[in-house]
C-alpha cells in the first residue's frame, strides 16, 4: 500500500521586531542649531539647558519673539553664552527684544524681518565691565521730583541729596542721574544727565513708544548713564558688542 505523501512542517511565523519607544520630541529641540557651540562656552550642558529654558519661556510668554526668525532666536543663546550673561528674569542682567531689521533678500532687494536680539540691562552692563576686572564697581541714583537735591557741576557730585521718601515728601517727575564708576587703580570718573537728555535718548530708542520707558523708567535712566560712563571706561570684547 501506498504511503500518503508527508506535508511539509508548516513555517513558523516571523517574529515581530522589538518596538523601540519613541520619544517625544522636546520643546528645547528648536535650539538644537545653537547647542554644541553653547555648550563649549558655557563649559556646562546644564548652564545650556537652564538658559535655554528661560529663553523657551521668554519666546512662549511674547507673540513678538515667536515672529522672529528661527536663526536669530539660536543666536540669542550664543550672545549670552559669549558674554556671560543670562536670560534668568529674576537676576534681570538682560531681555530678549524682537526688533524689525532691514536686510537682503535673494533677488537682491531689501526686505523687513524680524529677529530677536539681547539687550542688556543697567545691571546687565555693569557686570561686563566689572567681569572684565577693569572697572572695581558702579554707583548710581536717580534724582526725583521731592528729593532734596543739590548738585556740584564742576566736580560733577551732589552736595547733597536726599530721596523724597527719607523726608517724607511724594515723588514727582524724573529730574537726571548721576551716579561713578571707580576703575581698577582706584581712580572715580563721574557723570550725570539731566531728564531732557534721557528723553532725547529715548526718541532716537527703536523701542521709544514701548511700556519699558514708562514702566521702568527709573531702571531706563540708569542704563542710559552706564552706558554714558562707558565711553571712558576701558573696552572689553564683551561690552563692545552692546555699545
Amino acid at each position: 500500500m501506498s504511503q500518503p505523501a508527508q506535508q511539509p512542517p508548516a513555517a513558523t511565523p516571523p517574529k515581530e521586531a522589538a518596538q523601540v519607544p519613541q520619544v517625544a520630541p522636546s520643546p528645547l529641540d528648536r535650539f538644537e542649531a545653537a547647542r554644541d557651540r553653547c555648550v563649549k562656552m558655557f563649559g556646562s550642558e546644564v548652564r545650556f539647558m537652564e538658559e535655554a529654558t528661560f529663553l523657551l519661556a521668554a519666546v512662549n510668554n511674547t507673540p513678538a519673539l515667536q515672529e522672529c526668525t528661527p536663526a536669530s532666536i539660536n543666536g540669542v543663546l550664543l550672545s549670552i553664552a559669549s558674554t556671560g550673561l543670562s536670560l534668568n528674569p529674576v537676576l534681570r542682567l538682560c531681555y530678549v527684544i524682537p526688533r524689525n531689521i532691514k536686510v537682503k533678500s535673494a533677488n537682491g532687494g531689501e526686505k523687513w524681518e524680524k529677529r530677536a536680539q539681547v539687550e542688556p540691562s543697567y545691571m546687565g552692563l555693569m557686570k561686563l565691565a566689572t567681569d572684565s576686572g577693569a572697572v572695581r564697581s558702579f554707583e548710581v541714583h536717580e534724582v526725583w521730583g521731592g528729593d532734596d537735591f543739590e548738585f556740584d557741576l564742576v566736580n560733577k557730585r551732589p552736595v547733597r541729596h536726599k530721596p523724597y521718601w527719607t523726608i517724607g515728601q511724594q515723588r514727582g517727575k524724573l529730574i537726571g542721574v548721576y551716579g561713578f564708576a571707580t576703575l581698577a587703580d582706584g581712580s572715580v570718573i563721574p557723570e550725570h544727565m539731566g531728564a531732557d537728555e534721557l528723553a532725547k535718548i529715548q526718541s532716537k530708542s527703536d523701542n521709544r513708544g514701548g511700556a519699558i520707558f514708562t514702566d521702568w523708567q527709573g531702571e531706563m535712566a540708569r542704563k542710559s548713564l552706564v552706558k554714558r560712563l562707558q565711553k571712558y571706561l576701558p573696552r572689553t570684547e564683551q561690552s563692545v558688542k552692546f555699545m
